[in-house]
């Protein structure tokens, strides 16, 4: 099963002498086959630049970011150690404030059914107001008793003022394994927004299981908590449909491919594909790679003069492990125009007889509102999957409160949501940061697992012609 093993960090700079990179150096005992998490953080706030190596086979692939009430970056990557180097570059646009760390784990699944770590990702991320506590995060279902959980804490205030940290999150019976950054900062200069970043974690819980969450400041700012799962090798029950691997997204003018790396065969991974062009429909007219047999178009994609096009797509039966870049044909010119590709990557423990099925699905245009409406879906099963994609007309951030139970959000430009056990009518709601219009486009996926093979006196025989066979004797 997952146990921790070591970490490094590179706490924030002192004396105003942050730079534009950092180096991070590889944890102590690093050895082939362990699972290597990075966490970076920064106030200017800004995305990072992927650590090298960025591209490869052995590249750090992205788990999420989301930018906090303009005060707070956090990102995350993740990869398998395989002949890593002593350090790491981790790079940012502009000097500020910046801070990083590497978490290394062992037991964890690389891999096979679960293919790294299956992740209830949220992001919180809004003004949280004087001495006002986190709030909860999204509840990380179905969890084992052998499952490693994470808990990423990261807090900057929202003035030239130090950051005073007045609760730091609390254990509450998780292990402490990363907290840097005083309670109380002093930033030098005195224009220097200030940080603080804690890693709990945890094994032996199980069921619906919430991370602890009562770090307080001072002062209004930004703090976001994002919480994962590692599970231990072949832990994913057949017929629960479980996200696996490592999320990825790409935000780019005129982009057409995102690089992905695929866990485990018969598995289905989910794209969203959005665009800025608002004089037409634009989609793509066919997707391709990210290992899948085939692509199929969720639904009708939604296009909206102000906020452009989106749409959804599912690649069924992963056919090979390891990387393979999802490449979109859009069917109309996006050159010049902002483009985003998201992809997640969920298994039903079936294997490579899964048969993965659109239900159904919808569209809804929202009017104004500080909550993002998703489309209601009604399920013709049980169990079956949610995945929800929507853009805002505003920066997108979410909140601990007014958020759908037993759903996960990421936001990194525009947001994402699924629950992959939807037995009932489901409208699952998202906040951001300011009323504004949405657009949203959502389906619901089912799985089956498909008859396998029989074997018979030495033969191997379809199963339908065995059950003929069999009639007949």
């Amino acid at each position: 099963m997952p146990a921790f093993g070591s970490a490094s960090a590179v706490a924030p700079a002192t004396n105003g002498a942050y730079g534009t990179t950092m180096t991070a150096s590889l944890p102590a005992s690093t050895a082939d086959g362990d699972f290597l998490i990075m966490v970076a953080v920064n106030t200017s706030p800004e995305s990072f630049a992927d650590p090298t190596p960025a591209s490869g086979s052995n590249r750090w692939n992205p788990v999420d970011g989301a930018v906090a009430n303009g005060d707070l970056f956090m990102q995350i990557w993740a990869k398998v150690a395989n002949s890593e180097p002593a350090s790491y570059t981790i790079t940012q646009g502009t000097t500020g404030p910046h801070g990083a760390v590497i978490l290394r784990y062992t037991g964890a699944d690389t891999g096979g059914t679960a293919g790294g770590p299956i992740a209830a990702q949220y992001f919180n991320n809004f003004n949280t107001g004087a001495g006002t506590a986190e709030g909860a995060p999204a509840a990380i279902a179905n969890v084992a008793t052998t499952d490693m959980l994470l808990a990423l804490h990261a807090f900057a205030p929202n003035a030239a003022a130090a950051l005073s940290l007045t609760t730091a999150p609390s254990t509450g019976g998780w292990n402490s394994r990363v907290a840097y950054g005083p309670t109380t900062q002093t930033p030098n200069p005195t224009t220097v927004f200030q940080m603080y970043l804690a890693v709990l974690d945890t094994l032996g819980l199980s069921g619906s299981v919430t991370a602890p969450h009562t770090g307080k400041m001072g002062q209004a700012g930004g703090w976001g908590l994002e919480t994962l799962r590692l599970p231990a090798p072949g832990t994913i029950t057949p017929g629960t449909i479980t996200p696996v691997g490592l999320a990825n997204q790409i935000i780019a003018t005129a982009g057409t491919t995102l690089p992905f790396t695929t866990c485990a065969l018969g598995n289905c991974v989910i794209a969203a594909f959005g665009n800025a062009v608002t004089g037409s429909t634009v989609v793509p007219s066919a997707v391709s790679g990210g290992n899948c047999s085939t692509w199929t178009q969720i639904g009708t994609p939604l296009h909206n003069a102000t906020l452009g096009n989106i749409s959804l797509w599912i690649g069924r039966n992963v056919n090979a492990v390891g990387d393979s870049p999802i490449v979109a044909t859009w069917n109309g010119s996006v050159s010049g125009v902002g483009t985003e590709i998201y992809a997640k990557e969920f298994s039903a423990g079936y294997g490579a007889n899964t048969v993965w099925t659109i239900d159904t699905t919808a569209s809804k245009t929202n009017t104004s509102a500080s909550t993002i409406t998703y489309p209601t879906l009604v399920p013709t099963g049980t169990n079956e999957l949610y995945f929800g994609y929507a853009v805002p007309n505003s920066a997108s951030a979410a909140s601990a409160s007014g958020t759908t139970a037993g759903y996960a959000y990421t936001n990194m430009v525009d947001q994402v949501v699924w629950n992959p056990a939807i037995s009932a009518s489901t409208a699952p709601t998202g906040p951001i940061s300011s009323a504004a219009i949405s657009i949203a486009i959502a389906g619901l996926i089912k799985v089956a697992q498909a008859p396998g093979p029989i074997e018979s006196g030495g033969l191997i025989i379809p199963s339908t012609q065995a059950v003929m066979r069999a009639a007949l004797r």
